[in-house]
């Protein structure tokens, strides 16, 4: 077959066809073929890449413990029976495909193969807060606007402060059933 080579870049090119070698460099197009325009245009030093990918529970206990993957899959798989490697594998990278293992299954692999990492990972996601229940409303724009200036007035460092307080005063104003 007969074609020709760009002089330029080396890729090689049908009868008729223009290289695009010398517009921006991107990602090379499907008829760009040459090995080292490829590797000029894309080349990223390990520190680049590993400042780009983010720290992924599920991939950090695989490489710490040193876990095979498909021993990972069949934890998994007690619990979500089609789970599979292509599936831990998006998990592991997350944040290119938008998808992440639901915390019972990652649970289930601290569990197994971690545990002592199962009782951090619980208490930092219970919020480690003394005072567990939450109170909260949505107000108009300007309502909240106003609300914050009067309550900074009154001397409260915090909406939660002044919300605490109103509370309070509030359950203190009402006799309760037993009095």
């Amino acid at each position: 077959m007969f074609y020709k080579e760009c002089p330029i870049c080396g890729a090689a090119l049908d009868p008729g066809e223009k290289c695009d070698c010398q517009k921006e460099k991107g990602l090379p197009d499907a008829n760009q073929n040459s090995p080292k325009q490829d590797a000029k245009s894309r080349s990223i030093s390990i520190a680049q890449k590993t400042e780009k990918i983010k720290s992924n529970p599920l991939r950090d206990l695989r490489i710490s413990k040193n876990l095979p993957a498909k021993d990972m899959v069949l934890t998994v798989r007690t619990l979500y029976p089609k789970f599979d490697k292509m599936l831990q594998s998006k998990c592991e990278h997350g944040e290119e495909y938008g998808i992440d293992l639901k915390t019972k299954a990652m649970d289930a692999l601290l569990a197994k193969y971690a545990p002592e990492l199962l009782a951090q990972v619980k208490h930092r996601r219970d919020g480690c807060h003394r005072l567990k229940c939450k109170v909260s409303c949505r107000l108009e724009d300007d309502e909240y606007a106003e609300l914050v200036k009067r309550i900074k007035e009154d001397g409260f460092d915090t909406m939660q402060a002044w919300l605490a307080f109103k509370i309070r005063a509030y359950l203190k104003s009402k006799p309760t059933e037993s009095q």
